[in-house]
């Protein structure tokens, strides 16, 4: 298969992990946690401060937020997409990218770098629409061991969703780049309508 880009975004706990998971194994794809990028990031970087895309990123402070269920900076993280999109496919890779973008700003500065690498083809971004109901149902059963689906922190996560997540959505829709997924339902239901879109 020639070099391919999937990203998966929606809601916390929408199964954005499940299905790029599915995905990575059905065409044998690199996948890649927008979070887990983050936190590799975290992990390499232990300055206070680091120039980051021409950006000065406080590093303690991003490490903070992303703790407490916020967002890291819009730019920063974009930046960090951008790359990795970039670097993949000098590679020959197919990547899918679960949690991506996560605002306006992330979805401008990550479709610029798709385009720019694929052109108009060979990208796919994915929202898997889910309601409030079902993915506080899911927050509760997945029992994670990082605390971010704690009641009080995960009815947050929903609101930063709203807040800053959608816009970016709406710009991609507007842009004609944005596939809509129906998440709800049985795991391999839902990968069935990704596939159909993917064919």
């Amino acid at each position: 298969m020639k070099s391919r880009a999937f990203f998966i975004t929606g809601k916390p706990a929408c199964g954005k992990d499940t299905q790029a998971n599915l995905l990575a194994k059905r065409f044998g794809l690199i996948k890649i946690d927008s979070s887990g990028l983050i936190r590799n990031f975290f992990s390499r970087f232990k300055g206070k401060k680091i120039l980051v895309g021409g950006l000065i990123v406080d590093l303690k402070r991003e490490k903070e937020k992303y703790q407490k269920g916020e967002l890291a900076s819009h730019r920063f993280v974009g930046h960090l997409i951008a790359n990795q999109i970039k670097s993949s496919f000098k590679l020959g890779q197919s990547v899918v990218i679960a949690g991506s973008p996560r605002s306006l700003i992330e979805a401008k500065v990550e479709l610029k770098a798709l385009i720019e690498t694929y052109g108009q083809g060979d990208f796919f971004i994915f929202y898997l629409k889910v309601n409030n109901q079902v993915v506080q149902a899911r927050s509760i059963l997945r029992n994670r061991s990082d605390q971010l689906d704690r009641p009080g922190v995960f009815k947050k996560r929903l609101a930063v969703f709203k807040k800053e997540v959608w816009p970016g959505l709406v710009y991609l829709k507007s842009k004609k780049s944005l596939i809509e997924i129906n998440g709800q339902g049985r795991e391999r239901e839902v990968f069935k309508r990704l596939i159909e879109k993917i064919n």
